[in-house]
């Protein structure tokens, strides 16, 4: 690993646009990150530490990966139920009873549905506990049906679950956190803001909020619109374009002569509303550009 280390500190040494690595000293970072190296466990860690060290250069668009073809770590993949555990109780007692479930998701299948306030008492026979945790039980069991002893009251019952992948997880988490926040958006401005999140600067994720913009916007006065987590991509400029409020060219129609309509919504791709942006740190690259580009055009607050 010293070896590699020592690969990876010449490579930014020599070919990092900045020969004065943005004032900061190499010599000196090498010096720090060449005593971590034999703390790292594996090849994905050793990596890990890498992109560390790349990252006090303080330059966007710079990690440390393993190359291509590299044998991939050991895994053994976690399945997915959907039920949100009383973590207080857990912690304290060492039970898991469920204080939500997640929409969609296995645990809230019609013929399977675990309910809050239900406490898991086994699985696949094998007590829960401090010991045997929920999350070892669930290690290889995606796309299994895993069976539940549950205590709902004071009846003791049978579940049988098909659990669910990490990747069907990530999916119904994300679309739960759009949902969520609409919904608190929509209750604090009495009905007057609707919200929209842009995962990433990508088609699919522009498709959507444009396709969001017309379901959502319609008789609202406002709008947030969040970028926090969005990775980049490049339609920053479409979505600040469909930002702008003033319209430049008015249609009207003779069979609805009430109706008018600015040429952007006519084709698609506007929102023709005041906004207020939402950012953070992990907003990255064309995220950070449309962070920019809001600002500049001053179309609202961040």
């Amino acid at each position: 690993d010293m070896a590699l280390f020592n690969e990876v500190w010449w490579a930014m040494s020599r070919l990092f646009y900045d020969a004065k690595m943005h004032g900061n000293n190499w010599e000196a970072i090498r010096q720090e990150y060449a005593a971590l190296v034999p703390y790292t466990f594996d090849r994905q860690d050793f990596y890990a530490l890498m992109t560390e060290m790349i990252e006090e250069v303080d330059s966007s668009h710079l990690g440390g990966s393993a190359p291509p073809g590299t044998p991939p770590q050991a895994n053994e993949t976690t399945a997915f139920l959907g039920a949100e555990w009383d973590w207080a109780k857990l912690m304290s007692d060492g039970v898991y009873d469920v204080a939500s479930v997640l929409p969609g998701s296995p645990a809230d299948h019609p013929m399977s549905r675990l309910e809050p306030g239900d406490r898991v008492l086994s699985v696949d026979g094998q007590a829960l506990g401090k010991e045997n945790t929920f999350a070892e039980m669930m290690k290889g069991k995606v796309d299994r049906r895993v069976r539940l002893q549950i205590q709902r009251g004071d009846k003791t019952l049978d579940v049988a679950v098909r659990a669910g992948s990490p990747g069907q997880a990530g999916s119904l988490r994300y679309e739960d956190f759009i949902a969520r926040r609409r919904a608190e958006v929509e209750r604090l401005s009495n009905g007057k803001l609707t919200y929209f999140h842009i995962q990433g600067m990508n088609t699919p994720s522009t498709d959507r909020f444009f396709r969001e913009a017309r379901m959502y916007a319609e008789g609202k006065e406002g709008a947030i619109v969040d970028v926090r987590w969005n990775g980049g991509g490049n339609t920053a400029n479409r979505i600040l374009a469909a930002l702008r409020v003033e319209p430049w060219l008015i249609r009207r129609f003779r069979a609805w002569p009430d109706t008018t309509m600015t040429e952007e919504m006519f084709r698609g791709e506007a929102l023709e509303m005041p906004v207020a942006l939402m950012t953070n740190q992990y907003s990255a690259s064309n995220a950070e550009i449309f962070s920019e580009g809001f600002r500049r055009m001053k179309l609202g607050p961040i």
